[in-house]
């Protein structure tokens, strides 16, 4: 038997600042139940029963409190400047169908999102292109991994520091036809 439960609630405003500069700030609060009583065993064809998992009951609760704030410069009509700031956050939880005690359950995971971008969008709205570039901090990060032969597992690796960038154009040559194209480098450690 498991049960999962969560809520969130989200808020955000955004100020004009001067008409070209405006800044929007979010807040997140999530907050989450895990609860479960699970049982793995196999019945023989004599009716034996065996336990392949020891039976395990658990009742966990995960909440975190995630910000975000967005700085944006209008420097024409068709050009945007912005820097964004995100948390990110994943519950943890139970490996339930595991035989092996050391991955039993995985912390929850965080991480810190700063984004720098520009946007432009042609007058006549025929094409269009964005640039950004990324840098990404996760702690605890979870990951689906093969313990061991057939037993796969969510465990936290560690922390990773990601950091790349993106490019987007976008274009509509005659009215019926769209042509995107789209590149990104990303350079990741853990």
């Amino acid at each position: 038997k498991l049960n999962n439960t969560g809520l969130a609630l989200f808020g955000q405003s955004t100020f004009q600042l001067t008409p070209k500069l405006q800044i929007t700030g979010g807040l997140r609060y999530d907050v989450e139940n895990k609860k479960g009583d699970v049982r793995v065993f196999r019945v023989d064809s004599l009716f034996a029963v065996t336990n392949i998992i020891t039976d395990t009951s658990y009742n966990v609760d995960f909440s975190a409190l995630s910000p975000e704030l967005n700085l944006s410069f209008q420097i024409t009509k068709q050009q945007l400047l912005y820097i964004d700031y995100a948390r990110g956050f994943r519950a943890g939880g139970n490996n339930i169908y595991t035989t092996l005690e050391d991955f039993g359950t995985y912390d929850p995971e965080y991480s810190n999102n700063i984004e720098l971008g520009y946007k432009f969008i042609s007058a006549n709205k025929n094409y269009d292109a964005q640039v950004a570039l990324f840098y990404l901090n996760w702690q605890n990060m979870q990951l689906d991994l093969q313990a061991a032969p057939g037993e796969w597992v969510i465990d936290n690796i560690g922390n990773v520091i990601a950091k790349g960038a993106e490019i987007e154009f976008q274009v509509i040559p005659l009215v019926g036809t769209f042509i995107q194209t789209a590149i990104g480098i990303n350079n990741a450690h853990y």
